[in-house]
């Protein structure tokens, strides 16, 4: 899969999935959700505390053969999501509220099938799992390419969940957005699919992937026109870009910093 994806699973370990407002979680469920985040928040705190402690031991003591306690790369939230699985037991209405939260507290394949596998086999037909749409394809690397088929086959045949569809289709068709001339066939066919498809969708982070991915390549992809660039070079010298049509152009960014 393409490594330049925006929704890369790493990040959103320590970031919460905000519900999408056309699916608001009922006042009891919303509330349970508050104190879950709020455990959350502070499980992270403390780890960034223990890692800070850790550094700093480590600074001051530079003896030759000193050691210094492993600490995790991530905080600690088995306790945490076991709640968030729980509380999905108790609420079957409101699952997917709490099993996406917890799929982002999880860590390693088993862990991840466990939350994908229900939501896929019982929850389709829930608005809110829309949420789960751009784990679809990192799930190569969550758990395995053949899981991630098999994924992708059951929302297929399911063949009722536009938003998800979408968010297939979108995969699908990156790689030739990205790789493609914004000006050849191939490309014209992949944005006319991804348009078909999120025309139907109601997850407005998809869209505007997909929207900035076109522009982007439309304005700056390979084969297309650069924009003029007007500036004053090193010497005072005034220039635009467009002084240098026909030749090559080398630019070089860098900064001061």
């Amino acid at each position: 899969m393409n490594p330049q994806r925006t929704w890369l699973v790493a990040a959103a370990l320590l970031c919460p999935i905000a519900a999408q407002e056309s699916v608001p979680p009922p006042p009891d469920v919303k509330t349970r959700l508050g104190e879950f985040e709020k455990e959350r928040d502070r499980i992270i705190t403390e780890w960034r505390a223990e890692v800070t402690k850790a550094a700093k031991a480590a600074e001051e003591n530079k003896e030759p053969g000193a050691t210094v306690p492993a600490m995790r790369m991530r905080p600690d939230f088995s306790e945490l999501r076991a709640k968030y699985l729980a509380a999905a037991g108790d609420d079957p209405r409101n699952a997917v509220a709490f099993l996406v939260p917890a799929l982002n507290l999880s860590d390693g394949k088993q862990q991840y099938r466990e939350i994908i596998d229900r939501l896929v086999a019982d929850h389709l037909d829930d608005p809110a799992v829309f949420m789960i749409g751009s784990y679809l394809g990192a799930l190569d690397r969550m758990v395995d390419a053949d899981y991630q088929q098999q994924v992708i086959a059951k929302i297929e045949a399911h063949g009722e969940n536009p938003t998800l569809l979408a968010w297939i289709a979108f995969q699908r068709n990156e790689p030739v957005l990205r790789q493609e001339s914004a000006l050849s066939p191939a490309f014209a066919k992949a944005k006319a699919a991804v348009a078909t498809a999120i025309a139907n969708a109601e997850d407005p982070r998809l869209k505007q992937m997909f929207d900035q991915l076109v522009t982007e390549q439309e304005k700056f992809g390979i084969g297309m026109v650069a924009p003029d660039i007007a500036g004053i070079d090193l010497d005072g010298v005034s220039f635009k870009l467009s002084d240098y049509k026909g030749k090559v152009v080398f630019l070089d960014f860098w900064g001061d910093w």
